[in-house]
């Protein structure tokens, strides 16, 4: 449901010896790791301490190797003047791949089941970590996901084939089948399917997740999404929106007279022989699931467990290696639609003003349209609490390439990122280059501090960045700190993923805030301060401390000693801070509680007031 584009972490070993002979497996194993990722600088460091630049790790790779695959031009010049055998055969790659997942060896964390292969010639499939922690039970290929936004390109593959028998268009209006929906006239299925209908999705209310472990009745929900106010006018602008496709999925009953999964298994997977895919029914979960998990800051623990009727054709399907692998081949291969759908599922689409769709990366329908290193690749991104995958499809190569992970947030791997190195361990010598980062040159003439600081991503999150020990980390909420590393004056580079940040000033030399890239897209990131922390004694914050109800979920505002807390159901306590008498902010999010409160009487109502917008709950009994 969620799409996560933001911040790879990998897990790099590290070492504290003064020295270390060649043989060091963990410094040696290190350099290829620094290589893989561009960090010219550790590399350097490691060369420094006798690492050699050929000399192979466990797995058989080798730091020269790794920059080979992955494209490092700069590095490897650098490296070709160190004496080395630019010669040596590559290992394997299947024992690539078990390296890129070696972070998961750790047989007590959550896992992955991955397959990489061309046409149907499998070239890898292998199951990492544990599809339950405890008692534990193992990730195999066979292990059964939730698959949370991979489900939109079954859900438009629905509608796609429903308008090839010519019962419906794609550009009728959504007031064919909901007139009383807000602007139905103006929203054609079209922009649903692409994401430019405006309609503000569901998944951002602040208090989304406090109601999502209770079934949910599509009006209901459906009444709920018509009473947000648009993001936009229909076909003036691109967002990603969960709104939409629970709508599509909910068309997909209304027209075809079937349940949602019933037409799917009728239409889709029967025909494809697809046994181990379905609607994900917590009442009656299919055999061999993986469970949910939330792995953060070292701890491993349940993650909320998502009744799927909140998540309907935007993304209530789970399913298999196998299977998704046969969903590629035939969806590919001209199986599933003829060939005027296909090319519509496959064709990015723009703005009605002619503008390119998600700041130059292309959405089609149910699927991205994008690159990596040059190669054309079909896929998406599914997330939800407990989950994370990617399904993708390079189609001058046939080949598929798929990751499903059972842990979100997820500080080991992120399944869309793992799936590009995939590729990479594959054909990356045929691919274009990639970045070498790492230059302290630009410390001296650039003090590090004057960056430190918050800024304000997108949803309200914030990246945090500090100064420790000559050097600059950042952390994005609710993910692991990682260092950036100056490429540029004002410019950093994210050290364990293809992201960076461009720092903007004022003329006085003032940081404003940052632009992020990655992937091909880009967002302002505003840099802010925190209110300042005013007095206000324990009397004073029982006035506010009680349950307020927003109706399908409740704030609760407590206190530990003379620690304040707020706690939304379903979620964690976090500590609040008083910035005046009646107002309470959060310091992991950008959000406040603006109490209504007078004299010494207890607060009657409270405003949680997160991402523009507003929601106000009365004081329970």
């Amino acid at each position: 449901m969620i799409r996560y584009t933001f911040l790879l972490t990998i897990a790099l070993n590290t070492c504290t010896a003064i020295f270390a002979q060649v043989s060091d497996p963990v410094l040696v194993d290190s350099a290829v790791a620094a290589a893989w990722e561009g960090n010219l600088t550790r590399v350097s460091q490691l060369e420094d301490r006798g690492v050699l630049m050929d000399e192979p790790n466990a797995q058989g790779l080798s730091a020269w190797q790794a920059a080979r695959l992955t494209g490092r031009g700069n590095m490897m010049r650098w490296m070709k003047g160190k004496d080395i055998d630019t010669l040596q055969e590559f290992p394997p790659r299947s024992s690539i791949a078990d390296w890129l997942f070696r972070s998961l060896d750790d047989k007590e964390l959550p896992g992955a089941a991955v397959l990489f292969a061309e046409g149907e010639a499998v070239r890898y499939r292998k199951g990492f970590g544990l599809a339950r922690v405890s008692p534990p039970r193992p990730v195999q290929p066979e292990t059964v996901f939730r698959i949370g936004s991979i489900t939109k390109q079954f859900t438009a593959a629905a509608i796609l084939k429903l308008a090839e028998e010519g019962k419906l268009s794609l550009n009728d209006s959504l007031a064919r089948w909901l007139p009383d929906f807000p602007r139905a006239d103006r929203i054609t299925v079209h922009q649903l399917l692409n994401h430019t209908s405006g309609i503000h999705p569901y998944t951002e209310s602040p208090s989304f997740l406090a109601g999502v472990s209770e079934p949910v009745r599509p009006e209901a929900l459906l009444d709920s999404i018509a009473a947000f106010k648009s993001d936009f006018q229909p076909g003036k602008g691109w967002k990603y929106s969960n709104s939409g496709y629970y709508i599509l999925g909910y068309l997909v009953e209304k027209i075809s007279g079937k349940p949602y999964g019933k037409y799917l298994e009728d239409t889709f997977f029967k025909p494809l022989g697809m046994t181990q895919t379905g609607v994900y029914r917590n009442e009656k979960a299919p055999a061999g699931e993986a469970l949910g998990y939330s792995a953060a800051d070292g701890v491993v623990e349940p993650a909320p467990d998502w009744n799927m009727t909140w998540a309907g054709g935007a993304g209530n399907l789970y399913s298999t290696l196998d299977d998704l692998l046969r969903w590629n081949l035939a969806l590919h291969g001209g199986k599933v639609l003829q060939d005027e759908m296909y090319r519509a599922m496959t064709t990015p689409y723009s703005y009605t003003d002619g503008s390119p769709s998600e700041n130059g990366q292309g959405y089609g329908y149910g699927l991205s349209i994008g690159s990596f290193r040059g190669e054309p690749i079909y896929g998406h991104s599914g997330g939800l609490q407990g989950f994370l995958g990617f399904l993708g499809y390079l189609p001058e190569r046939e080949a598929t390439v798929i990751t499903l992970a059972n842990a979100m947030p997820n500080e080991y791997i992120v399944p869309e990122e793992k799936a590009m190195e995939l590729i990479s361990a594959w054909y990356g010598e045929g691919l274009s280059g990639q970045r070498t980062i790492g230059s302290a040159q630009f410390r001296k003439a650039n003090p590090l501090k004057v960056y430190s600081g918050y800024y304000e991503y997108p949803q309200g999150t914030i990246l945090q960045i500090r100064e420790k020990g000559g050097a600059l980390t950042a952390q994005l909420t609710g993910q692991a700190e990682m260092e950036i590393v100056p490429v540029a004056i004002d410019s950093f580079a994210w050290s364990k993923a293809e992201a960076s940040a461009k720092f903007r000033r004022a003329a006085s030399g003032q940081i404003l805030g940052l632009t992020h890239y990655q992937n091909g897209r880009s967002f302002e990131a505003p840099k802010f301060e925190f209110p300042k922390v005013v007095e206000m004694d324990t009397t004073a914050f029982d006035r506010l401390a009680g349950t307020y109800s927003l109706g399908s979920a409740d704030i609760r505002v407590f206190r530990k000693g003379t620690e304040y807390f707020a706690q939304l159901t379903g979620q964690s306590p976090f500590p609040v801070f008083p910035k005046s008498e009646n107002e309470l902010f959060f310091k992991v999010v950008r959000a406040s509680l603006r109490f209504e409160q007078e004299g010494e009487a207890p607060a009657t109502a409270v405003t949680l007031v997160q991402g523009g917008t507003e929601q106000r709950a009365t004081r329970k009994e």
